[in-house]
């Protein structure tokens, strides 16, 4: 799950200029293709959810579900168009979207069984963390901005164990790609 401070809940952003009139919903497309596509089609057991709170209307979560969507595009600008199509009520097969704040989120996450991973530069290494093949397993990060206090606080009382995998921020999308790695080595 990637929480966007600045992104849009309205399709009314340009798709020539997705980065600079989307609050940056840019970040979140990568995100999508990063956690969903690989070179061999859809990771069918992973959902990826959007929570964004920029304006006109937040917030907004947009869910993308691996084992209904029929393709994920490597192309940002179609993944910015499902969004926006999801948020006109048209949305493609394996979205749904919901006026769900990060809290609501996190809460049917928590209580449909998962434990919750905050990924941020100062928690515990990673591969130190017990998590593996067959395990319900949630990570929060921040887009292009990390999460706040407030958002850092919730996850806390919600149970989430912070984990890093490294001391310094990366790109939201580059986290994802290393922890589907890493989920990827320990189900073998």
């Amino acid at each position: 799950m990637v929480k966007s401070p600045r992104g849009r809940t309205s399709p009314d952003f340009s798709l020539k200029d997705v980065p600079g009139t989307s609050g940056r919903l840019d970040v979140v497309c990568r995100c999508i293709i990063a956690a969903l596509l690989t070179p061999e089609g859809v990771r069918r057991g992973v959902r990826f959810t959007a929570v964004l709170v920029g304006p006109p209307n937040p917030p907004l979560s947009i869910t993308v579900d691996g084992g209904l969507v029929d393709a994920i595009s490597l192309d940002e600008v179609e993944v910015a168009t499902s969004l926006a199509e999801a948020m006109r009520g048209n949305a493609p097969l394996g979205y749904s979207v919901a006026a769900k704040g990060l809290e609501e989120v996190v809460d049917e996450i928590s209580r449909s069984g998962y434990t919750i991973y905050e990924l941020c530069p100062r928690g515990l290494d990673i591969f130190s963390a017990s998590f593996g093949f067959g395990e319900s397993v949630a990570f929060v990060l921040g887009a292009d901005i990390g999460l706040s206090r407030e958002d850092k606080d919730l996850l806390r009382r919600a149970g989430a164990q912070p984990l890093s995998i490294g001391n310094q921020a990366y790109l939201a999308s580059h986290c994802i790609s290393f922890v589907n790695y890493l989920l990827d080595l320990r189900s073998r």
